[in-house]
C-alpha cells in the first residue's frame, strides 16, 4: 500500500522547487527589462509632494515605487550614530530676514548620503522599475546628478505652505517653518525654471495634478528638461 503521507511531501517539494524556479526566471525576466521612468516631484515642504506622489500611485496604471528626501533623511539616515549631529546638515540662521529662514547646508557625508539616495533611484530603473521621487533640489550640485526623468515643479503661495505647515503635527521642531521659508526662495533656483512641467498645487487637487502629469507624459513620449537643463 502506498504511504499517502510520502506522496503528500514529495507533492509539497516538487512544488516548492517550481516556485523556486519560477521565482529566480522572474528575477532574470525582470532584470533583462526595459528601464523605468522617474518622475522627480521637486519642490518647497508642505507644497503636496507625497500626496501626488500616493495619487500617482493611485491612477496610473504601471506600478510605481515611492522614494524621496523624507524616507532617506527620516529613515534611513543613521541617525542613532554618534556623528550624526555633526555629519548630516549644518543650519545657518540668516540675520534680519523677515521671515525668518535657516539655511541648510550639507555636510560631506551628508553629501554622500544624498549621492546614495540618487544611485539608489538610478539603479531601481535600470532594473525596471517605475519610480516617483519626491525632491527639494535646494544645492546646485545636485544638477549633475539629474539623468533621463521627467521633471515636475511644484509651486503654491508661501501662505498656502504656511497654512500647511501649521496643520501638520509630524514637523514640530523650531527651526522647520524657517528652513522651509529658506527652500521656498531656494528650490527652484537651480533648475532655472526648466521642468516638463509646472503644477501649481493650490489650485489643483493632488489627483487632478497626477493625472496631469499623467497626461504630459502620455503627449511628449520622452522628457526634455534635463537635457535643457545640461545644456545650460
Amino acid at each position: 500500500m502506498r504511504n499517502p503521507l510520502g506522496r503528500c511531501v514529495l507533492l509539497q517539494r516538487k512544488a516548492h522547487e517550481q516556485h523556486q524556479t519560477s521565482d529566480w526566471s522572474m528575477e532574470i525576466r525582470m532584470a533583462n527589462t526595459t528601464p523605468g521612468t522617474i518622475i522627480v516631484l521637486n519642490g518647497c515642504p508642505s507644497v503636496g509632494k507625497t500626496s501626488i506622489a500616493k495619487a500617482i500611485q493611485r491612477t496610473f496604471e504601471a506600478p510605481y515605487l515611492h522614494v524621496g528626501m523624507d524616507l532617506f533623511w527620516l529613515e534611513v539616515f543613521p541617525w542613532e550614530w554618534a556623528g550624526a549631529a555633526t555629519n548630516s546638515v549644518q543650519e545657518i540662521p540668516i540675520e534680519g530676514a523677515s521671515p525668518p529662514k535657516i539655511v541648510q547646508t550639507a555636510q560631506p557625508f551628508g553629501n554622500f548620503f544624498i549621492s546614495g539616495l540618487h544611485h539608489t533611484i538610478a539603479a531601481l530603473a535600470r532594473m525596471g522599475h517605475n519610480v516617483v521621487v519626491d525632491y527639494v533640489l535646494t544645492d546646485a550640485t545636485y544638477v549633475a546628478d539629474i539623468v533621463t526623468v521627467w521633471l515636475v515643479g511644484l509651486s503654491c503661495p508661501l501662505e498656502t505652505i504656511h497654512q500647511r505647515v501649521a496643520a501638520r503635527t509630524d514637523r514640530s521642531w523650531p527651526s522647520y517653518l524657517p528652513m522651509v521659508n529658506w527652500m521656498f526662495d531656494e528650490v527652484h533656483k537651480h533648475t532655472q525654471g526648466i521642468y516638463d512641467l509646472e503644477v501649481d498645487t493650490s489650485r489643483l487637487t493632488p489627483t487632478e495634478c497626477a493625472l496631469q502629469i499623467k497626461q504630459v507624459l502620455g503627449e511628449r513620449g520622452s522628457p526634455s528638461a534635463f537635457k535643457r537643463l545640461a545644456a545650460v
